[in-house]
């Protein structure tokens, strides 16, 4: 279990600036992740200002609930993590159910959400690199969905304000970056699931 505060920056960028941003910086080798988006029929969840999802490693998962709020002017999220077996998270995801206990489970009763309404509503995975730097951390995501879409953000995630900024405006300068914000992951990973008839 933890509870954790992440501040970040983010923009949409190219597969361009991606592989230039990955070959100017110290990145870790990549890793994928699976998130797995659940709700309830009537969006209880996004409702509360909340985010939940099961993130799928290849040895852990992790069940998170994220709550956003505004401060400083940026997005600021607590998270609510409780760490799952991946034999646990698949058994979970397949009976399309969430734990009756945890961290999380006790955070989505304070918020007024009925966890065995919840289901799982879209799905995306990720490799991702990242790089450690001086106050925050860079993080590049390839993002793939369910219907062969893919897309490329750069995140910043910091512990101060400053050296985002700053890093945000030389990856601005240096790559041509726009700061096109778009749509939250969430939200580009429901869009691009298959229809169903």
């Amino acid at each position: 279990m933890s509870i954790e505060t992440e501040r970040e920056l983010k923009s949409l960028i190219t597969q361009t600036q991606a592989q230039q941003i990955s070959q100017a910086y110290p990145f870790a080798a990549p890793f994928e992740q699976t998130n797995v988006y659940f709700d309830t029929v009537d969006n209880a969840v996004r409702e509360a200002g909340a985010a939940l999802r099961i993130r799928r490693f290849s040895t852990y998962a992790e069940l998170t609930l994220k709550l956003r709020q505004i401060k400083e002017k940026a997005r600021t999220i607590t998270e609510f993590t409780d760490r799952l077996d991946t034999r646990v998270a698949d058994e979970l995801i397949k009976a399309d159910r969430l734990p009756e206990t945890g961290t999380v489970a006790d955070e989505l009763t304070k918020l007024g959400v009925a966890r065995l309404e919840l289901r799982k509503f879209a799905q995306m995975t990720t490799r991702r690199r990242e790089c450690e730097l001086p106050g925050c951390k860079l993080v590049l995501d390839d993002n793939y969905y369910m219907d062969g879409s893919r897309d490329w953000e750069a995140e910043i995630e910091y512990t101060e304000a400053g050296a985002a900024t700053e890093l945000m405006t030389a990856l601005s300068t240096e790559f041509h970056i726009e700061g096109r914000r778009g749509s939250n992951k969430i939200a580009r990973a429901t869009a691009h699931m298959p229809h169903q008839d």
